[in-house]
């Protein structure tokens, strides 16, 4: 019968400490993922950190988790009876209520078991993935120095908590011990400062703050409903607190971008508020003891130790602020790393729900239930109420209410003509005027930062090589003057965004006006002057604004009915999205992305991210000072493909049903992506006069990009503010659709030359596919029945069973994907014999760790398998055939082609597993 009680007692104290023991546990859950492989390509970029203040910052965090954990569970054992009318198991309570030194000291390293072995982890990947950690210009390869830095800083931060509750705190005097108990580190690590007199401000508000919150229910939490709070409530609450305050202060801090001067000046009164409250609450502390005539050694140092701290916080908080103005750069952004963000959003998970637990257990509710009826019933109302205030014509105000997400866009004040749009015809006329000559076709499929940087760096060695081509010098032929098209998806449109913006230098007042030169010196002559600013930004770091974003404005719209729009955005309210596109933007001329400024002297500058916009984008193509280019996304509620371009396809047999009886052009097949400019800019009375607007629109390039790589959970689906349309689509990632961008350019080629092959115009097309994959599975038969003997997948079972229909959903949108292109492309070579497509296939495998990196921050292992893969044999030998048939074919006037639907991909010696790196 007693073994019975005892094991019952255990089984019900296990499900009251469920949130702390997912909070030890989560980490070392974390870990086990990512080396079992199972989330790799998305947590290694997480789970590898790139600088010694990553390591710190990670470390700070790890220690505070645990030790939140460790608080709670103390909580929950030592005022547990109280709460739910169970007793702890004696061991239970022996282990995390006895307040010996040696016991607490146990407890306390027992409690960091876990940071120990998620410390090691993370210094196994920095190993595995060669990263080199500095600190003050110095190199350190041990990141435990780091960690070992970080650590102690977290110990310091819940010394300081102690040291304020033992300084604050006086439990009443029928509590059994008259002095506070020791709960995170021992007795004798904090002097006489227990039989300090507390500051009496401080005192009086705790009390009010007590009886208030107390009204609602004490047992468990106080004697009485008057209180005082007990010993471990109260710590709670000062750690919830200091937690809180530097949440806060991270804020700006840590963002994509820095503050814009009006809420610059809001924070620093913000900053100078806060501190001077608290300077206040504990100015009236004295020096002498609780019993008269007593005096406490330890009152007058600690007073000024926490004056003195909570000085020189405000100090370097507004220093750092003020010099991230100063810079235009967001100093300590990239030192923070998205692990730190995933840690802060645990830490204030464990208080949250420990403490809902604490409060719902006894009577019995369910207490993730309850959270998400509290959370999600008040936000039922906000659809009903933004939809009333957008009748009311106040879109701005309807936002605030709702729960959707928007991206930011720029008005146009009135709307774009459609045939100030190009059309794909209209391209080439501009791009590609010469009879005979090569016009080039660029597409960059998907695949997150590892995808962007291998665009980046294909196009910058097929630059190089085409301007340093004698032959093609000859001819003043150069790849940038002769690209018509670039469809990009996903982190291909990221990778594709430096290098279009390059574009812009043309006009810029800063000296020379080429874009490229086609004679020396070239890329390779100058290999950290134009191919830097190229390769740079894309393989720059962008996670940790995601995790800003999803720390701050998401957590705040997850639990709150309404939103106010952030002070690092003035053009919308902030999310993880907004801050990818901030981040990706800045990326492009941030210093932190870039080595050494001296090798940009003297380039031409060119526009950012959010200078140029697709209206300016097709102003520029219908001059052809800008090639042709797609960011492609896809509509959520349709799963059609969408345009982010600079042109449009036009289908003028496609009017609506209640004009098709005037309209001459018969209704067919083809159906064309419709593109940004066509639907939001342009005037819908040459489309559609029963639909329009409120206002039209113009995307920024930066955007756009983001766009294009809304990636699942990381990013979220957005559609166009309420004050342009009350009903819009929302754009999800092009790789739903077409993960290659393939589609869009057998569509613009259809376009551009009709029905009758170009008008017997013979088009020339060199189309470069950049890949982001070894390309293995386009080029074999992967439904043959010997493919299929060779699947070393594992038999099926219930769970694959469930798993099957979105594995089989993902691979049918992103593997076969690429063999239904070849087909249709050879569909469309066959169909037109005056178009001469030569198809050369830039491909990548796995790095050196056996990842496909699809987050968005890239290790150094990562970044060097790139980097070999660029200088590769490999992707040499299909430069070289690039210029070869440029050169061949410039001179030919007629098609002397080897068979159409053919893909020249590599030399067939060539081998992709002799890449890889032991």
């Amino acid at each position: 019968m007693i073994e019975a009680l005892q094991t019952s007692r255990w089984l019900q104290y296990l499900y009251f400490l469920r949130v702390s023991i997912f909070g030890w546990l989560l980490l070392i859950a974390f870990a086990l993922l990512d080396w079992g492989g199972v989330t790799s390509s998305l947590s290694r970029g997480i789970l590898t950190l790139d600088s010694g203040w990553q390591a710190f910052y990670a470390s700070f965090f790890v220690v505070a988790l645990h030790l939140t954990a460790l608080i709670t569970a103390r909580n929950t054992a030592r005022n547990g009876e109280d709460r739910f009318l169970t007793p702890p198991p004696p061991a239970l309570a022996r282990a995390l209520t006895d307040s010996t030194t040696r016991l607490v000291w146990i407890t306390l390293a027992l409690s960091q078991l876990p940071t120990a072995f998620f410390l090691w982890y993370l210094s196994h990947n920095a190993h595995i993935e060669a990263e080199q950690y500095s600190f003050i210009g110095l190199s350190s390869g041990n990141i435990w120095f780091f960690f070992l830095f970080g650590g102690i800083a977290a110990l310091l931060f819940w010394y300081l908590v102690s040291l304020f509750y033992y300084w604050t705190y006086r439990p009443s005097q029928s509590q059994p011990r008259p002095v506070p108990s020791a709960l995170i580190f021992p007795h004798n690590l904090f002097g006489d400062i227990a039989n300090a007199t507390p500051p009496a401000r401080f005192a009086s508000l705790a009390e009010w703050l007590t009886r208030v919150v107390l009204r609602f229910s004490y047992p468990g939490y106080a004697e009485n409903s008057n209180g005082p709070l007990w010993e471990l409530h109260f710590l709670s609450s000062l750690a919830v607190v200091g937690i809180l305050l530097v949440y806060l202060f991270l804020y700006p801090l840590t963002g994509p971008v820095p503050s814009t001067k009006l809420t610059l000046g809001l924070q620093i009164a913000l900053c100078l508020g806060i501190t001077g409250a608290f300077l206040y609450l504990i100015s009236d502390a004295t020096y002498g003891g609780l019993a008269p005539g007593r005096s406490c050694r330890w009152a007058h140092p600690v007073k000024w130790t926490f004056t003195g701290f909570a000085i020189v916080v405000a100090g370097l908080f507004l220093a750092v602020l003020i010099d991230d103005q100063r810079t235009g750069s967001v100093l300590m952004e990239m030192a923070f790393p998205t692990l730190a963000s995933i840690l802060v959003l645990a830490i204030f998970f464990v208080w949250f729900f420990s403490g809902a637990t604490f409060f719902f257990d006894r009577y019995r509710l369910p207490v993730l239930t309850v959270v998400l009826a509290i959370i999600l019933i008040p936000k039922l109302a906000g659809p009903r109420i933004s939809r009333f205030f957008v009748g009311k014509g106040h879109p701005w105000v309807a936002q605030v209410f709702d729960s959707d997400h928007y991206f930011s866009v720029n008005n146009l004040g009135e709307a774009l003509p459609l045939e100030a749009i190009p059309t794909p015809a209209q391209a080439f006329e501009t791009r590609a005027p010469k009879d005979n000559q090569v016009s080039i076709v660029v597409t960059a499929s998907g695949g997150g930062i590892q995808a962007a940087e291998w665009t980046s760096q294909v196009l910058a060695a097929l630059e190089t090589s085409f301007a340093n081509d004698p032959e093609l010098q000859k001819r003043s032929y150069t790849f940038h003057d002769h690209l018509v098209l670039a469809s990009g998806v996903s982190g291909g449109s990221v990778g594709l965004l430096p290098y279009l913006l390059e574009y812009t230098a043309r006009d810029s007042p800063h000296g020379d006006k080429t874009f490229f030169p086609a004679s020396p010196p070239a890329l390779n002559s100058s290999p950290l002057a134009l191919a830097d600013r190229i390769t740079r930004p894309p393989r720059c770091s962008s996670l940790e604004a995601v995790g800003w974003g999803l720390v701050y404005h998401d957590l705040f719209r997850l639990i709150t009915p309404i939103r106010i729009p952030g002070s690092l955005a003035s053009d919308s309210e902030p999310d993880r999205s907004w801050a990818l596109a901030a981040a990706i933007n800045r990326n492009l001329h941030d210093i932190h992305c870039q080595t050494d400024a001296e090798h940009l002297e003297g380039l031409p500058a060119i526009s950012d991210g959010k200078a140029l916009t697709l209206e300016k984008a097709a102003e520029m193509l219908s001059s052809g000072a800008l090639p042709a280019f797609t960011f492609n996304t896809t509509a959520a509620e349709t799963g059609s493909r969408f345009l982010l371009s600079n042109y449009h396809v036009p289908a003028p047999d496609l009017w609506p049903s209640s004009l098709r009886a005037t309209d001459p052009q018969p209704y067919n097949d083809f159906i064309p992506a419709e593109s940004f400019l066509q639907v939001y800019s342009a005037d819908p009375s040459q489309r559609d006069a029963s639909v329009k607007p409120m206002a039209y629109a113009d995307l920024p390039l930066a955007t756009a990009a983001r766009l294009s790589a809304t990636f699942p959970i990381v990013s979220s689906g957005t559609r166009i503010p309420l004050a342009y349309t009350a009903h819009a689509y929302h754009f999800l990632d092009g790789g739903y659709f077409d993960n290659d961008g393939t589609a869009s350019a057998i569509e613009f080629l259809k376009s551009a030359v009709g029905n009758d092959g170009a008008n017997g115009k013979h088009l020339k097309i060199l189309l470069i596919e950049i890949r982001d994959d070894d390309g293995q599975q386009v080029t074999t038969d992967s439904d043959a029945l010997i493919q299929q003997n060779a699947s070393s997948a594992p038999p099926w079972t219930p769970v694959t069973q469930a798993t099957g229909v979105f594995e089989g959903l993902w691979n049918a949108g992103h593997v076969s994907i690429s063999r239904r292109n070849r087909r249709e492309l050879c569909i469309f070579e066959t169909a037109y014999p005056h178009v001469e497509i030569h198809h050369i296939v830039f491909t990548i495998p796995d790095g050196t760790d056996g990842l496909s990196p699809l987050s968005w921050n890239l290790t150094s292992g990562q970044l060097g398998s790139i980097l070999d893969r660029r200088n590769s044999d490999q992707t040499k030998a299909a430069i070289a055939e690039a210029v070869k048939w440029v050169n061949d074919r410039s001179s030919a006037t007629a098609s002397s082609a080897t068979d159409p639907c053919t893909a020249w991909i590599e030399p067939p010696n060539s081998t992709f597993e002799s890449l890889k790196m032991p």
